[in-house]
């Protein structure tokens, strides 16, 4: 009996060549290597626990039916992270508002003490509420390079550029980040009446909700307040807050049962195990490339070489005027050729002579118009013998001369 794999010691490129073989057991591997890590990634994109468990299903569901179209398999993991990354802006372009979940997980992973765990629910209130002040495309960056460590060429594929350009996201997301945590943190500090008078008419009859547009006027006023700015350098050092929030939160246990059976019942008319055909593997790999700017063109349809064309249209242009040609002598030869053939006798009597004895010069009748022939040439005075008629091939009478 052969042993059951354990599929925590292979590597991403194993399981999924054990998937595309038709091992459904090494799928449900990379759903429980992965489906946490991506339940929490997608949390902290749509804001909400249910949306967030919906758009894992979808993953794996998307992950299932394009698995084939991997080119590298051992970059799984920010392939998964790309298509969780296109389904999280895909739903929040579609609920169209930014709400911020005030969920928090049940539990926190890790052995830390109350007080740890209550410095750390804190932290990532702080980033979270700071998150509401970023695009929906910086808080999956955040998200992706500082929550999920995804750094270098790995953070490249799940966004789908390249890395130099994933380098100057990253830094351009750790400004931002810097004023939107520096403005939180001034803001909070104003309503408690610690602040300067500008900055509290700012913050007059705000509701506490941070969202784009106060995150801007805040650091506005900032950068031209001496003593804002300087309470903002105090409060704020974007790495140690952002690396100080280890706060997980895990797939729930019921969605494991329900995305298998679905990624079953999709895949029952297109095979999951079936091995990726030279076809299948010269397609882009999805979702990667159709993060970068615009979505993939269709193969063009296959053509003729330039060497078949030429010797193609050399051909025809050589073929058509020899067959016209043959064609025309055929047909002239044809209207021109004598009623009777020399050398060909039959037996069938002609019709009595009414020409007298004598040999006289006569000019033979035209024929009645009855065909599209040219009648026959008038034959030179000569002896009067039978005329053979020829091959009966027309109702036309005949010749008498």
């Amino acid at each position: 009996m052969t042993a059951v794999p354990d599929w925590d010691i292979v590597s991403d490129a194993d399981l999924v060549g054990a998937a595309l073989s038709g091992d459904r057991m090494a799928f449900a591997g990379i759903y429980d290597r992965y489906a946490d890590r991506l339940h929490d990634f997608c949390v902290g994109m749509v804001r909400d626990r249910d949306a967030a468990a919906d758009c894992v299903q979808d993953v794996f569901c998307t992950a299932a039916t394009a698995l084939d179209k991997l080119r590298e398999p051992d970059k799984l993991r920010p392939w998964l992270y790309a298509i969780a990354r296109n389904e999280a802006l895909r739903r929040i372009r579609q609920r169209r508002r930014e709400e911020p979940s005030e969920e928090l997980p049940d539990e926190a992973s890790g052995d830390a003490g109350p007080d740890t765990l209550a410095a750390r629910n804190e932290l990532a209130k702080l980033v979270a509420e700071a998150a509401g002040g970023l695009s929906d495309r910086d808080r999956a960056v955040l998200e992706l390079g500082y929550r999920h460590g995804l750094e270098g060429p790995e953070l490249a594929e799940a966004l789908g550029v390249s890395t130099a350009s994933a380098k100057k996201i990253m830094q351009r997301l750790r400004d931002t980040m810097e004023r939107s945590l520096g403005a939180l943190l001034v803001a909070r500090r104003g309503q408690s009446g610690n602040s300067c008078a500008e900055l509290g008419a700012i913050l007059a009859g705000w509701d506490g909700t941070f969202t784009i547009l106060m995150r801007k006027r805040i650091a506005r006023h900032i950068e031209s307040c001496p003593t804002c700015d300087q309470d903002r350098r105090r409060m704020v050092n974007p790495v140690a807050l952002l690396g100080g929030t280890p706060l997980f939160i895990p797939a729930p246990a019921w969605l494991r049962d329900r995305t298998l059976n679905r990624i079953q019942l999709t895949s029952a008319s297109a095979d999951l195990g079936s091995a990726p055909t030279e076809a299948q593997s010269a397609l882009p790999d999805a979702p990667t490339e159709q993060f970068a700017a615009a979505d993939a063109l269709d193969a063009e349809p296959a053509t003729t070489s330039p060497n078949g064309r030429v010797m193609l249209t050399m051909s025809l242009l050589i073929g058509i005027p020899l067959i016209v040609l043959a064609l025309t002598i055929a047909w002239r030869y044809e209207t021109n050729a004598p009623v009777t053939p020399k050398g060909v006798t039959t037996s069938v009597t002609a019709p009595p002579s009414t020409r007298p004895e004598n040999p006289v010069t006569t000019t033979a009748a035209p024929p009645p118009p009855t065909t599209t022939h040219k009648p026959p040439r008038p034959l030179p005075p000569g002896p009067v013998g039978p005329i053979e008629p020829a091959p009966v091939t027309t109702t036309q009478p005949p010749i008498i001369y």
